[in-house]
């Protein structure tokens, strides 16, 4: 609603069910759920009122343990003192693994493939170095990373001084057939993610950092999705 009345704010984050109703597509969560969510996203924006001056990113935290055949490049820029070292002795000097992302806008030439024009490759910090100058985020604003100070940037991307009136035809989804058999997800067990979030919480509502006993007792008192959801619905929290 707020993108067809051109409500939204200048910058918007938007971010997956991990819990409940979950279509973040982790396993074992159905992955056509997560492009349910994102078919949603895209024609929001796209049949907004704003959509001639938008700029939508989608990616990714990680590669779902997919194989890839390229390695993660080293030379990353350190960010900061305190990971050098970090824990065990990691330096932080590595890029992460590949992830997808695409960029989309009316202001981008249709079937644009880009690739950094600078010797430092695009990771999850070009996003903060690109809103930085986008906003003219002043230093004593951002984080004090040296590695977004180093990462290039998405601007260059646009290159329209008109946007483009036409929309791809996007098919609807259907499910696929191994998929319509639902399993029984209030029962199943909470993971390791859903648990890290039920673990936040609780530190917050004990304002404290939990031991890692107390963690794993949590696993024990909230075991399954059902559980979880009643645990979140308690705190007051039903948008995770």
């Amino acid at each position: 609603m707020d993108a067809r009345n051109g409500a939204l704010p200048s910058y918007a984050y938007v971010e997956p069910s991990f819990a409940i109703e979950p279509n973040d597509q982790h396993s074992p969560h159905n992955v056509t759920d997560g492009e349910r969510f994102l078919a949603e996203v895209w024609t929001a924006v796209s049949t907004g009122a704003h959509w001639a001056e938008t700029l939508l990113v989608i990616t990714y935290d990680e590669h779902g343990g997919c194989y890839d055949h390229v390695p993660p490049p080293w030379g990353a820029m350190i960010p900061d003192t305190a990971s050098y070292p970090g824990a065990q002795g990691f330096r932080f000097n590595r890029f992460g693994v590949r992830v997808p992302a695409v960029v989309i806008s009316p202001l981008i030439e249709a079937g644009t493939v880009f690739r950094s024009p600078t010797g430092v490759p695009f990771d999850h910090t070009s996003i903060l170095a690109t809103l930085r100058d986008w906003l003219a985020i002043p230093d004593s604003a951002m984080l004090s990373s040296q590695r977004i100070k180093a990462a290039p940037t998405l601007e260059f991307l646009i290159t329209r001084d008109e946007p483009r009136d036409t929309l791809p035809e996007v098919a609807p989804l259907t499910n696929p057939l191994a998929m319509l058999a639902v399993a029984n997800l209030p029962a199943t067990p909470v993971n390791d993610l859903q648990l890290s979030m039920i673990a936040a919480v609780e530190s917050l509502r004990q304002l404290r950092e939990l031991q890692p006993q107390e963690i794993e007792h949590l696993r024990q008192r909230v075991p399954t999705v059902a559980a979880m959801a009643q645990y979140f619905k308690e705190a007051g929290m039903t948008n995770l």
